[in-house]
Protein backbone atom coordinates (compact mmCIF):
# COMPACT_ATOMS: atom_id res chain seq x y z
CA UNK A 1 0.00 0.00 0.00
CA UNK A 2 1.44 3.32 -1.02
CA UNK A 3 0.63 6.49 0.80
CA UNK A 4 0.85 9.64 -1.23
CA UNK A 5 2.12 12.95 0.03
CA UNK A 6 -0.32 15.81 0.19
CA UNK A 7 1.05 19.32 0.09
CA UNK A 8 -1.12 22.09 1.45
CA UNK A 9 -0.23 25.76 1.60
CA UNK A 10 0.96 26.86 5.04
CA UNK A 11 -1.70 29.55 5.19
CA UNK A 12 -4.38 26.87 4.79
CA UNK A 13 -2.87 24.61 7.45
CA UNK A 14 -2.06 27.34 9.96
CA UNK A 15 -5.04 29.46 8.94
CA UNK A 16 -6.03 31.77 11.74
CA UNK A 17 -3.18 31.14 14.13
CA UNK A 18 -1.28 34.24 13.05
CA UNK A 19 2.08 32.55 12.61
CA UNK A 20 2.28 33.16 8.91
CA UNK A 21 0.78 36.46 7.98
CA UNK A 22 1.78 38.42 4.95
CA UNK A 23 2.49 42.15 5.07
CA UNK A 24 -0.60 44.28 4.49
CA UNK A 25 -1.04 45.47 0.94
CA UNK A 26 -1.45 49.20 0.16
CA UNK A 27 -5.17 48.59 -0.54
CA UNK A 28 -5.58 47.09 2.96
CA UNK A 29 -3.86 50.04 4.62
CA UNK A 30 -5.73 52.68 2.67
CA UNK A 31 -2.78 53.46 0.41
CA UNK A 32 -0.39 54.22 3.26
CA UNK A 33 2.99 52.63 3.09
CA UNK A 34 4.30 50.77 6.11
CA UNK A 35 6.98 52.52 8.17
CA UNK A 36 10.43 51.95 6.73
CA UNK A 37 13.11 50.36 8.90
CA UNK A 38 15.21 52.89 10.84
CA UNK A 39 18.62 53.62 9.33
CA UNK A 40 21.42 51.54 10.73
CA UNK A 41 23.72 53.25 13.19
CA UNK A 42 27.41 52.40 13.16
CA UNK A 43 28.49 50.40 16.19
CA UNK A 44 31.19 51.99 18.29
CA UNK A 45 34.36 50.00 18.01
CA UNK A 46 36.29 49.09 21.10
CA UNK A 47 39.89 48.10 21.23
CA UNK A 48 40.62 44.72 22.76
CA UNK A 49 42.15 44.92 26.20
CA UNK A 50 45.49 43.20 26.49
CA UNK A 51 45.64 40.85 29.41
CA UNK A 52 48.81 39.82 31.08
CA UNK A 53 49.66 36.18 30.47
CA UNK A 54 48.55 33.94 33.27
CA UNK A 55 51.21 32.26 35.30
CA UNK A 56 50.50 28.84 36.66
CA UNK A 57 52.40 28.20 39.83
CA UNK A 58 52.45 24.69 41.12
CA UNK A 59 54.11 23.59 44.27
CA UNK A 60 55.59 20.16 43.86
CA UNK A 61 56.93 18.57 46.98
CA UNK A 62 60.08 16.53 46.62
CA UNK A 63 59.52 12.79 46.60
CA UNK A 64 61.37 12.33 49.87
CA UNK A 65 59.57 15.19 51.65
CA UNK A 66 57.91 14.17 54.89
CA UNK A 67 55.10 16.12 56.56
CA UNK A 68 55.89 18.07 59.69
CA UNK A 69 55.60 15.83 62.76
CA UNK A 70 52.84 18.00 64.25
CA UNK A 71 50.74 17.88 61.06
CA UNK A 72 51.27 14.15 60.79
CA UNK A 73 50.14 13.65 64.39
CA UNK A 74 47.05 15.82 63.86
CA UNK A 75 46.07 13.88 60.76
CA UNK A 76 46.50 10.54 62.53
CA UNK A 77 44.39 11.85 65.43
CA UNK A 78 41.70 12.91 62.98
CA UNK A 79 41.80 9.46 61.41
CA UNK A 80 41.18 7.88 64.82
CA UNK A 81 38.28 10.27 65.53
CA UNK A 82 36.64 9.68 62.16
CA UNK A 83 37.20 5.91 62.48
CA UNK A 84 35.33 5.92 65.79
CA UNK A 85 32.45 7.85 64.28
CA UNK A 86 32.36 5.43 61.35
CA UNK A 87 32.29 2.46 63.74
CA UNK A 88 29.29 3.99 65.51
CA UNK A 89 27.60 4.62 62.15
CA UNK A 90 28.28 1.01 61.12
CA UNK A 91 26.57 -0.29 64.27
CA UNK A 92 23.60 2.01 63.63
CA UNK A 93 23.43 0.89 60.00
CA UNK A 94 23.41 -2.79 61.00
CA UNK A 95 20.62 -2.11 63.51
CA UNK A 96 18.58 -0.24 60.89
CA UNK A 97 19.10 -3.07 58.43
CA UNK A 98 17.95 -5.67 60.99
CA UNK A 99 14.90 -3.59 61.97
CA UNK A 100 13.94 -3.15 58.33
CA UNK A 101 14.25 -6.89 57.69
CA UNK A 102 11.99 -7.68 60.68
CA UNK A 103 9.27 -5.31 59.47
CA UNK A 104 9.57 -6.48 55.87
CA UNK A 105 10.60 -3.09 54.57
CA UNK A 106 13.62 -2.21 52.51
CA UNK A 107 16.29 0.17 53.72
CA UNK A 108 16.30 3.47 51.83
CA UNK A 109 18.97 3.43 49.08
CA UNK A 110 20.45 6.75 50.25
CA UNK A 111 21.31 5.20 53.61
CA UNK A 112 23.03 2.23 51.98
CA UNK A 113 24.90 4.54 49.62
CA UNK A 114 26.13 6.71 52.48
CA UNK A 115 27.23 3.62 54.42
CA UNK A 116 29.25 2.12 51.56
CA UNK A 117 30.74 5.48 50.66
CA UNK A 118 31.78 5.90 54.30
CA UNK A 119 33.49 2.51 54.33
CA UNK A 120 35.26 3.09 51.02
CA UNK A 121 36.43 6.59 51.95
CA UNK A 122 37.80 5.41 55.30
CA UNK A 123 39.74 2.62 53.57
CA UNK A 124 41.11 5.10 51.05
CA UNK A 125 42.15 7.48 53.83
CA UNK A 126 44.04 4.68 55.54
CA UNK A 127 45.97 3.84 52.36
CA UNK A 128 46.65 7.51 51.65
CA UNK A 129 47.97 8.06 55.18
CA UNK A 130 50.28 5.09 54.79
CA UNK A 131 51.50 6.56 51.47
CA UNK A 132 52.00 10.03 53.02
CA UNK A 133 49.41 11.56 50.68
CA UNK A 134 48.11 14.02 53.22
CA UNK A 135 45.82 16.22 51.06
CA UNK A 136 44.12 13.16 49.60
CA UNK A 137 43.80 11.61 53.08
CA UNK A 138 42.17 14.78 54.42
CA UNK A 139 39.64 14.72 51.58
CA UNK A 140 38.85 11.03 52.12
CA UNK A 141 38.40 11.64 55.85
CA UNK A 142 36.03 14.53 55.10
CA UNK A 143 33.92 12.30 52.84
CA UNK A 144 33.94 9.43 55.36
CA UNK A 145 32.87 11.75 58.18
CA UNK A 146 30.09 13.33 56.12
CA UNK A 147 28.78 9.92 55.07
CA UNK A 148 28.91 8.63 58.66
CA UNK A 149 26.89 11.67 59.76
CA UNK A 150 24.22 10.84 57.15
CA UNK A 151 23.96 7.25 58.40
CA UNK A 152 23.76 8.37 62.03
CA UNK A 153 21.03 10.90 61.23
CA UNK A 154 19.02 8.25 59.42
CA UNK A 155 19.29 6.06 62.50
CA UNK A 156 18.00 8.86 64.66
CA UNK A 157 21.28 9.71 66.32
CA UNK A 158 23.61 12.71 66.10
Amino acid sequence: MRIGTLFLPAALILGGCGWFQSAPTPSETGGAKPNPAPPEQPIAETKPVKQAPRKIIRHVAPADAQPAPQEDAQLKDRFITVSAKCQSAEESYNQLKADSAQTGRALHPDISTAYFRMKTSLDMAKRELEGHQDPEARHSLDVAELSATKVLRAAGGH
